[in-house]
């Protein structure tokens, strides 16, 4: 217990001490230079707008004052003044043609050279359009259905400028108009209406540079709108797009408004000449991109003070995690079987004990290793001693009885043929004792089995052993090709009446080495196939027939390594083709390492 309460106390020291030196002053740091940056950038956003503002409506209200007083040079103009006096007739005259002719000119240069009027009209006192004039040229009044609203303006004096449809029915076309009032040669009053397109008043507002997804517009002393990018709203309140009358009433430094789940930046400015407003609209998330660089510094900042804490947290830990380290390293080789690895144990502190309880861990772990080993050598060498018994005597009395009764009706030839391969097999059977030979013994073995086999089934069977020269001197333990083929023999040709066929086949693929029996018996029912697959996967085996291919398989297993053993791949009346994979080298199970499978 005292030993845990040690270790619990480091860590949680070491935990505070890392969120004392590092964490929370850096999270300070972080959010007082972003907070302090964004700040920083949406005032100096909103000073900008607002400088580019102020310029876009000083260079409006210059214009509009430029068009008004263009009024002057008809006003001056006294023979404009004498013509307008008269009552001209197009077509009558060639006099009147010229007085015509006249007035064009002096109407058509006004609009040339004031490039944002758009047009002139002049009417007399019954409100009746007298001339046109536009930046196509001359237009005549007879020619033109106006349909110009009443003038409206409640103080003349002031020049002031009213937005107006067009009056020629187009849609979506608006101009700001404004009235003079001139008198010609015998005293009347001549109306004179200036008219700029609202359009050329949008285009000096989008001169003015915000952030993507903002917009401009301009309003009126009541605030309704004059112009914006969107024409449906034009002679609309401010109210449409969520504004109040008391917004702009609230800041004149800017404020910020949420507008269909968007915020943003409002700033406008006011004209002194018209008392107008020119607003902008800057998204809230659009101004935060500008803060890159600020909050840049302040990463750069937080890293450096991250940095230094962490040097001094690990100065005063390695102490700590150097001996952690050591012992992690040590616990890896153990997990992959190295057990050879001893702790130093002359510490003194926690980790000491910590390393001799490992070293002592290890040493029992590797005796219980080498006690299971053996015994399951034992085991292997148990079972293939009993499935060595099993087919000598069974294989001897089924052998014996052939040759008994071919000597008995006389047919000495084969009989000799069956006796030469008989004694070879328990030849190789034998061989001093060795369980590993190599493929050619195992197959010279199987080739002797097969032909006594053959003589059981007469000319009712044929074999063939194909195998490449390359793999001949691999090794592979003696009795595991022939379990194989005579389990194809017994139970793969059993009941079957036609030809019999079985062929060996054996080729290098990659790092492995392939065996494959295959024979065209009554083939294997699909319930039956997963049943011996599922036995391949369990340790403990049972005693029915699968016995013999399920000890092949664990010692395959065993001695190439869990990527190799035996594979079943049946069709029932189609045949069986059993695999054996096994590598080029062989696990060596007392050290852990590998040889070659040529030097066995």
């Amino acid at each position: 217990m005292k030993n845990i309460h040690v270790l619990r106390t480091i860590k949680y020291k070491l935990i505070i001490l890392s969120i004392m030196l590092v964490v929370i002053p850096t999270c300070i740091i972080e959010l007082i230079l972003v907070r302090s940056s964004v700040n920083l950038i949406k005032e100096e956003t909103k000073k900008s707008v607002s400088n580019q503002l102020k310029e876009a409506s000083k260079k409006i209200d210059l214009t509009l004052e430029l068009v008004e007083y263009s009024s002057i040079d008809l006003l001056l103009d006294d023979k404009l003044l004498d013509i307008l006096s008269e009552d001209l007739t197009v077509g009558q005259s060639y006099k009147d043609y010229e007085k015509m002719v006249y007035i064009n000119r002096v109407l058509s240069r006004n609009v040339i050279m004031e490039t944002s009027l758009e047009s002139i009209y002049l009417y007399d006192y019954n409100d009746e359009c007298l001339f046109a004039s536009n930046r196509k040229g001359f237009l005549y009044v007879e020619d033109l259905d106006i349909e110009w609203e009443k003038w409206s303006a409640p103080n003349e004096e002031a020049m002031p400028w009213v937005l107006r449809e067009d009056p020629f029915g187009a849609r979506d076309k608006y101009y700001l108009s404004s009235k003079k009032t001139i008198k010609d040669g015998n005293n009347n009053i001549i109306d004179v209406y200036l008219n700029v397109n609202e359009r050329a008043i949008h285009n000096m507002l989008e001169n003015i540079n915000i952030r993507d997804g903002g917009y401009k517009f301009l309003l009126d002393d009541k605030l309704n709108f004059i112009s914006h990018e969107d024409l449906t709203l034009i002679k609309k309140s401010i109210e449409t797009i969520g504004f109040s009358e008391n917004d702009f009433s609230k800041s004149q430094n800017g404020f910020v408004k949420k507008i269909d789940n968007t915020e943003y930046l409002v700033v406008s400015t006011t004209s002194k000449y018209l008392n107008w407003k020119y607003v902008a609209l800057i998204p809230i998330e659009g101004i935060y991109p500008g803060a890159s660089k600020i909050i840049g510094l302040a990463i750069i900042i937080s890293l450096i003070v991250f940095i230094v804490d962490i040097i001094g947290i690990l100065i005063i830990s390695k102490s700590i995690y150097s001996p952690i380290g050591k012992l992690k390293r040590a616990m890896e080789l153990a997990g992959s079987g190295q057990f050879t690895t001893n702790l130093n144990n002359n510490r003194k502190d926690e980790f000491g004990i910590l390393y001799r309880s490992y070293n002592t861990m290890v040493i029992k772990i590797q005796n219980l290793i080498n006690e299971v080993y053996i015994q399951s050598l034992l085991k292997k060498e148990a079972e293939m001693k009993a499935l060595q018994n099993q087919i000598n005597p069974h294989f001897l009395y089924n052998t014996l009885d052939v040759l008994h009764w071919m000597v008995k009706t006389n047919n000495g030839e084969d009989a000799c043929d069956i006796i030469f391969s008989l004694a070879n097999f328990y030849r190789l059977v034998l061989s001093k004792g060795k369980n590993i030979v190599k493929i050619s013994e195992a197959l010279a073995l199987i080739n002797h089995y097969l032909v006594i086999q053959k003589n059981n089934f007469r000319k009712n069977f044929t074999y063939s052993i194909d195998v490449k020269e390359e793999i001949l001197s691999y090794n592979i333990p003696k009795l595991v090709l022939q379990p194989i083929v005579e389990n194809a023999i017994i139970h793969g040709f059993n009941n079957k009446k036609d030809h019999k066929v079985l062929n060996i086949k054996g080729n290098i693929e990659g790092e492995y080495i392939i065996l494959k029996v295959w024979d065209n018996g009554v083939g294997i029912s699909e319930d039956k196939l997963n049943e011996i697959n599922r036995q391949f996967h369990i340790a403990d085996f049972n005693t029915d027939g699968n016995f013999a291919l399920q000890n092949i398989n664990q010692q395959i297993i065993h001695m190439y390594g869990r990527d190799c053993g035996l594979y079943i791949e049946s069709q029932e009346q189609e045949g069986t083709c059993v695999s054996i994979k096994i590598t080029k080298q062989i696990t060596d199970l007392l050290t852990g390492g590998t040889i070659k499978n040529e030097n066995l």
